[in-house]
């Protein structure tokens, strides 16, 4: 699943109410405050009634983001970097996560950037046996 900005809330918030619908999750630019944090409600609730959680997922966003009033006020940096940290604290054992900001781009120009590197963290495994130009898995 891939969501961007509101589609990235979107996407969090589904992560966390139909866990294990998907297995791979791109998450770009994410606007997790919205709908008054309802994306960090459904993922406290999850950590109450279950113990992992199951996905690899890429977060990305824009350094430059916090440059643009609205996207800085929306916290969209700042929630992603809280909701990467929370995640990480739970230390949910299958949870695989990569999160980067990307010098230079903004909420607009971050989008392909976040797509293909995504797609490179989240099938690294298979890339790199397949297509010699692919780095090696990460261990």
């Amino acid at each position: 699943m891939f969501g961007h900005s509101a589609g990235g809330m979107f996407a969090a918030y589904a992560l966390f109410q139909r866990p294990g619908a998907f297995d791979k999750m791109i998450i770009g630019s994410p606007y997790l405050q919205g709908v008054r944090g309802a994306v960090f409600t459904a993922e406290a609730d999850h950590a109450t009634r279950a113990k992992d959680l199951d996905v690899t997922l890429f977060l990305g966003a824009g350094d430059r983001e916090v440059d643009e009033y609205f996207l800085a006020i929306s916290g969209i940096v700042s929630s992603m970097a809280r909701f990467s940290e929370t995640l990480r604290l739970r230390e949910y054992p299958s949870l695989k996560l990569e999160t980067r900001i990307f010098t230079g781009e903004d909420h607009y120009t971050v989008v392909p950037r976040i797509v293909s590197e995504g797609i490179r963290h989240l099938w690294a495994e298979e890339a790199a046996g397949l297509l010699s130009s692919w780095p090696e898995p990460q261990k």
